[in-house]
């Protein structure tokens, strides 16, 4: 069942007046970013982005991304400053004021962005749609559809290879809720498993970017990537042939889109 859910808005820029941010390095202990925010608390002080960063569970230390938000209050930037350097666990602060006349907020001290232990960069779903419609003009749509979906398979297996392969004893099922996992933790799309039999498993994706950017463009269902990194995933997942095809899509303006293994 999918139930509707809360946006989760990442990144390390922000953009609105009055606000001010700081990185913080602290030692990686309990209480730390209770601290920090009952400091901004009991100023009245608004928190408009807290984002931690720890490279493991076990490091000795962390960053911390804070924005505030100071518009009409009387406190300076630089006092919340000193007030955070005096809490104890902080190690280092330092204060990130805002660029292009006060209206953009970025914290230079965290790059590049990393999403399960691998460099990532966020396109929008505009940029993404210029991306693929205009290589849909330069190239035949067939050429783009197959570069896609073989791409994709490459990508399906590599990404079985560096996570499910390495989880001991992991049954078929088991990687697939993992794939499911992969897609709604990077933000491509919710996923449900409708039936899965031995000879074959039908999938649903509400909210799939790939689809998603195609709408009113295309005149069959639009996913080849995805479509392409089931069928690679799921291949060395049931160590058969798995044959994938898109029965229901949102680029044709079905409610959900509809995927369907079949186990060779």
């Amino acid at each position: 069942m999918i139930h509707e859910l809360d946006e989760l808005i990442i990144g390390n820029m922000i953009i609105g007046k009055g606000v001010y941010g700081f990185h913080i390095r602290t030692q990686n202990i309990p209480g730390v970013a209770a601290n920090i925010s009952q400091a901004a608390s009991k100023r009245g002080i608004n928190i408009v982005s807290f984002i931690p960063s720890i490279s493991s569970p076990d490091a000795e230390t962390a960053s911390i991304f804070l924005a505030i938000d100071l518009y009409g209050k009387m406190v300076s930037p630089t006092d919340f400053l000193n007030e955070l350097k005096n809490i104890t666990g902080v190690i280092e602060v330092q204060l990130i004021s805002p660029k292009a006349k006060g209206s953009v907020l970025v914290d230079d001290h965290f790059f590049p962005l990393v999403f399960s232990d691998s460099r990532v960069i966020l396109f929008g779903l505009a940029s993404l749609s210029v991306l693929f419609r205009e290589a849909r003009k330069v190239f035949s749509p067939g050429a783009v559809d197959s570069l896609l979906y073989h791409s994709g398979y490459t990508v399906g297996t590599r990404l079985f290879t560096v996570y499910a392969s390495k989880i001991p004893d992991i049954t078929s099922k088991e990687a697939l809720e993992l794939l499911q996992a992969f897609f709604q933790g990077a933000g491509w799309g919710r996923s449900e498993i409708i039936r899965m039999s031995e000879r074959s498993i039908t999938m649903r994706f509400h909210d799939l970017w790939e689809c998603e950017i195609m709408k009113g463009y295309v005149e069959k269902p639009a996913s080849e990537y995805v479509r392409g990194i089931l069928a690679g995933y799921m291949t060395l997942a049931l160590r058969k042939i798995v044959e994938v095809s898109e029965n229901k899509c949102i680029a044709l303006q079905s409610p959900f889109c509809e995927f369907h293994l079949k186990i060779m």
